[in-house]
């Protein structure tokens, strides 16, 4: 991969997955058990459209939302699923574990009440740049 030009990443997976039958309140990393040809197929889905990078389906696997037990098995499922997409780079999904923190520096108050504002800016694509 040449970093000095664009890396396309793929995405909406969760919409992807609705798509495909997931339904309102069921959790998207636990298609990666039960629907694996289901995460295989969107990840080759996106490789078609030429993404760089798969990410995999792992979004709320975490300790706060799966029980330790099960989690190396879903994570290991989800990596193994962009593998066997033939993905050239795999990226974690490490999302939030679904509840906000408490601020433990002196400005953290100022930059936690502007990132909303902040992360609403429009982007560019592409062809846009």
């Amino acid at each position: 991969m040449n970093l000095d030009q664009f890396v396309l990443f793929d995405g909406a997976m969760g919409t992807q997955l609705q798509a495909r039958g997931l339904s309102v309140g069921e959790n998207p990393k636990d298609f990666n058990l039960s629907h694996p040809k289901i995460v295989k197929s969107i990840h080759k889905d996106y490789i078609t459209a030429d993404a760089d990078v798969i990410t995999t389906n792992t979004f709320q696997a975490n300790r706060k939302k799966v029980k330790q037990k099960d989690l190396p098995a879903i994570i290991f499922a989800a990596i193994s699923h962009v593998k066997a997409a033939n993905a050239s780079y795999v990226a974690y999904d490490m999302d939030p574990i679904g509840q906000l923190l408490k601020p433990t520096f002196p400005q953290s108050n100022l930059v936690f009440e502007r990132q909303p504002s902040q992360s609403s800016s429009p982007i560019k694509s592409r062809k846009q740049l």
